[in-house]
């Protein structure tokens, strides 16, 4: 006999009739909890192995996303020859960004074809074209401009940017370097290491740090007579490596590096200290310091830059072990802006199929930016090109227009462009005034009055009868060179007339100077260059004269090069040299420490965008 029965009275009943089978086990409290634990594991087994399976097809990341910082390319100019081709090494920082993909373009596929994923280059036909290589992420942007030739040009120099490199055991570098000329075409190049127990380098300019200790990378031309080399010191936490004889012991790898400054703008030829923390603070704190473009700024190992040339590019310092920041760099000629700009020559009547060149005024003439973007009403009836050279092609009346790229200015010409029979002879040429002022080193423009005003040839040429004073160019560009008077004749080409004017030139003093800092403080051995700025402007004599007041503290050349020889304090004077206020700066040397400089900004004539290192 089967029976079910409920588990509180099961006891009872088995006890009254021994041939009953009880089908429901008794379960005690005990079972009971060992139950729903077990089911509770088996939950959380199965959640584990879902959240793997999400991890390893990518559904899901342990890891936050580190995007990248800056790409940099082995080269920013490079010349090729036609019909051969060229690999681009590029580098995505940091070295554990998550997402390394690029793409590589090209301004003029029909000059040079790029791979858009390997970055290999091929030159198609003779001309120029600009390769621009981004992250795909976040479009973190470098160049490289490629000058294609029809004939083999040889390599005449190499240079390395980065002349030190620190790295950590099992990290590496890879190097940038700029050939000379531009354009060589033959740019095999081969590296090589001093010691590959220390470090190696690939064909790449890769670097790899071995193990604790220096080496020198060299970079030579295939016939090994043009080199240069680089400086490679490998550090390992706990080890000590010798430097310089001195043996330094890595206790710490960075956990991070920081550049207080994040972006700058920067005058051509003007310099700037970044500053740079490295954390913790007992960790090691040697960095390399690199630049994505050296046609733009360069930077040395101590983090001074120096703007080359009008662009952008990003500065990045990168610690042993690949810890890395980026400062963002813009270089132009911010000086003085663009007010207006007017079109100065005048050629209301011209006849068919010849070319004339139109010129602008600037104002003020100092403007910084004077590109222009010219621009024809009717290219059918004249055609202009970039440089302001018409060329008429029929009959018509065309409008020619000059636009300024800073802030837009224009103006316009209109011409009539006649039949060759309709030729207009000129029968007269006159000036304004009949005497002219200018000073020593500054220029003016004469700009003659041609009759009728619809001449048909308004060509002109320029003679000084006294060069050693004032010289002229065939624009009417008056230059003062000395002290004294010149007469200026101005004669037209076709018919030969004349009008004269006299040129007075003197010499106008300077009345002050100032200087890019106005304290430093720097540690012992250290050097620092001053960039002095003569005032007015059209000054005739900008030069300067620097002088320490104690040379067994700091010394000081012609070139504003001070050098820390001894501690203590004291000035150096900047003094100019065609007259008027000098200016101090204070200057104090410590046994060790950072050097601090306080900037000026109004040493430059413009502002700076972004805060400079100030004295602590």
């Amino acid at each position: 006999m089967y029976t079910n029965y409920n588990s509180q009275n099961a006891k009872k009943e088995i006890e009254k009739d021994p041939n009953i089978y009880v089908t429901e086990k008794i379960m005690k409290p005990s079972d009971k909890l060992f139950s729903l634990l077990w089911k509770i594991l088996l939950i959380v087994i199965l959640l584990i192995v879902i959240f793997l399976g999400l991890i390893k097809f990518g559904i899901i990341s342990l890891n936050s996303e580190i995007a990248p910082e800056a790409v940099l390319l082995n080269q920013n100019e490079i010349g090729i020859k036609k019909g051969m081709g060229y690999q681009f090494v590029y580098t995505v920082l940091p070295d554990n960004s998550t997402n390394k993909q690029v793409v590589f373009e090209s301004s003029d596929p029909s000059v040079v074809r790029v791979n858009e994923t390997t970055g290999y280059v091929e030159a198609l036909k003779y001309g120029s074209a600009t390769i621009t290589v981004k992250t795909l992420i976040n479009e973190k942007i470098n160049e490289c401009q490629v000058k294609v030739s029809d004939k083999s040009v040889n390599i005449s120099g190499v240079n390395i940017n980065e002349k030190r490199i620190s790295l950590a055991v099992g990290y590496s570098s890879t190097l940038s370097y700029k050939v000379t000329p531009s354009n060589a075409t033959d740019i095999g190049l081969v590296f090589t290491t001093s010691d590959k127990s220390v470090a190696t380098v690939n064909s790449k300019g890769k670097v790899t740090g071995i193990k604790p200790g220096t080496a020198i990378i060299t970079v030579s031309a295939a016939n090994g007579t043009i080199k240069d080399s680089a400086y490679v010191t490998v550090y390992q936490r706990g080890a000590s490596t010798v430097v310089n004889g001195e043996s330094i012991k890595t206790e710490t790898y960075p956990a991070s590096v920081n550049i207080k400054e994040e972006s700058m703008n920067l005058k051509v030829g003007s310099t700037n200290q970044l500053t740079l923390t490295v954390s913790p603070s007992t960790a090691s704190n040697k960095v390399t310091w690199t630049s994505s473009n050296s046609r733009v700024a360069s930077v040395n190992q101590k983090g001074l830059v120096t703007a080359t040339g009008v662009g952008t590019t990003t500065i990045v310092a990168k610690t042993i072990n690949g810890k890395t920041d980026v400062c963002t760099i813009k270089v132009g000629d911010y000086s003085v802006k663009l007010k207006n700009v007017d079109i100065t020559t005048n050629y209301s009547l011209l006849p068919v199929g010849i070319t004339k060149q139109l010129f602008v005024a600037f104002i003020p003439s100092n403007a910084s930016n004077k590109s222009i973007t010219w621009s024809s009403s009717n290219p059918s009836v004249a055609t202009v090109d970039s440089s302001g050279n018409i060329k008429t092609l029929k009959a018509g009346t065309v409008t020619i227009t000059a636009q300024a790229v800073d802030g837009g200015f224009k103006d316009t010409a209109t011409i009539e462009v006649v039949d060759n029979e309709q030729k207009i002879q000129e029968t007269g040429i006159s000036f304004k005034d009949s005497t002219y002022s200018v000073g020593i080193n500054s220029t003016l423009t004469l700009i003659p009055t041609i009759t009728p005003s619809n001449a048909t040839y308004k060509t002109v040429d320029f003679t000084s009868d006294n060069p050693s004073v004032a010289t002229v160019d065939n624009n009417g560009v008056v230059r003062g060179v000395g002290v004294g008077k010149a007469v200026i004749t101005a004669t037209t080409r076709k018919n030969k007339k004349q009008t004269s004017v006299t040129v007075n030139v003197s010499k106008i003093p300077s009345t002050g100077v100032t200087a890019n800092i106005a304290s430093i403080t720097m540690p012992l051995k250290e050097t620092f260059t001053i960039t002095s700025v003569v005032m007015p402007d059209n000054a005739s004599d900008k030069t300067v004269t620097y002088k320490s007041k104690n040379t067994k503290v700091v010394t000081v050349d012609s070139k504003g090069v001070i050098k820390a020889v001894g501690t203590g304090s004291t000035n150096i004077t900047v003094t100019p040299n065609g007259g008027g206020t000098s200016t101090t700066i204070k200057v104090k040397v410590n046994k060790s420490g950072d050097l601090v400089a306080e900037f000026v900004s109004y040493a430059y004539p413009f502002t700076p965008c972004c805060s400079q290192p100030s004295a602590k």
